[in-house]
């Protein structure tokens, strides 16, 4: 392949995205047969700007929420819960979609369960240090965080795996389509 080529055609069909470093990856069967090389490209960008936006607009929405201080608006059974596991699920959730945005240029995040294991035991880890008196994030060891961890890795990705693809057509089906 020459110097500066990004595509590069593989048998009769296949149309695979090739990095800089190396790694490589299959495109759309959608898009495959039905677009030139030059709407490929653009095509693929623009769903890469759109998948890059819907992250940061997921983690944009958790960061007001954390700053707007939402939950000093509930009343006290409410109040606690709120303080005590909300931030606990959401943010191993948002750190799932950003992992998500990564996948491009770390091609082992491209598999949903490497994301789910870095999302889980980022936290976790930082939980047990607590466990043992080290305050890393935080200070207050909580045998239920783990349970609300693994809660917020869990649904990021159902949301990604079973949500985003249908909704959303530049989502990939397969991450082999980034």
């Amino acid at each position: 392949m020459a110097a500066g080529e990004r595509f590069r055609t593989l048998g009769a069909v296949r149309l695979v995205y090739v990095e800089s470093g190396g790694s490589t990856w299959e495109l759309p069967a959608d898009v495959r047969g039905r677009m030139n090389l030059k709407s490929v490209i653009m095509s693929n960008e623009v769903g890469f700007t759109k998948r890059r936006a819907l992250i940061l607009g997921i983690n944009g929405i958790i960061a007001a929420v954390h700053l707007l201080r939402l939950g000093s608006y509930l009343q006290e059974g409410s109040y606690h819960l709120y303080y005590s596991y909300f931030s606990d699920i959401i943010l191993p959730f948002g750190f799932y979609f950003l992992l998500c945005e990564s996948e491009r240029k770390v091609p082992v995040l491209r598999h949903w369960g490497a994301k789910l294991a870095i999302t889980f035991l980022t936290p976790s880890i930082a939980e047990t240090f607590q466990h043992f008196g080290i305050p890393v994030l935080g200070s207050t060891f909580d045998l239920l965080d783990y349970f609300m961890y693994a809660l917020g890795a869990i649904s990021a990705v159902m949301v990604d795996r079973l949500v985003f693809f249908r909704i959303f057509d530049f989502w990939p089906r397969e991450k082999t389509e980034l």
